[in-house]
């Protein structure tokens, strides 16, 4: 009886050890994927016109999602389209085999010098 109590605790403490070490891996994952994503958009000029609502790493899949992205299109300074983006998934390594996977993307026409028909409407 001892013996089986002594290797059930052994099995919860690896299991308890492996969630822990899981759950600080993948909170230090987003934080770098995070900074990442900011300064890609930054080096992009984009970081002012290109936001999004949450970002989650999984070291599993190796993939980074964003959810809710709303990109501000401008020409000449002025806002002439909006590009709403329900979620991207990026997935793979970086510079080899990466790929994005988009869900619901809607651009939204919003230049006043088109057709009145086209104005504020998905293109």
């Amino acid at each position: 009886m001892k013996k089986t109590l002594t290797i059930l605790v052994v099995f919860l403490a690896v299991v308890v050890l492996a969630f822990i070490g899981y759950n600080f891996a993948n909170t230090y994952a987003q934080k770098k994927a995070r900074a990442e994503v900011e300064k890609i958009l930054k080096e992009a000029h984009l970081d002012k016109d290109v936001s999004y609502r949450s970002l989650k790493a999984n070291i599993f899949s190796r993939s980074i999602k964003l959810n809710d992205i709303t990109w501000n299109i401008k020409q000449h300074g002025e806002i002439v389209a909006n590009l709403d983006i329900k979620s991207v998934t990026v997935m793979g390594k970086p510079d080899k085999d990466m790929r994005a996977n988009f869900e619901d993307a809607e651009l939204i026409n919003l230049n006043v010098n088109a057709p009145l028909k086209t104005i504020n409407k998905p293109i």
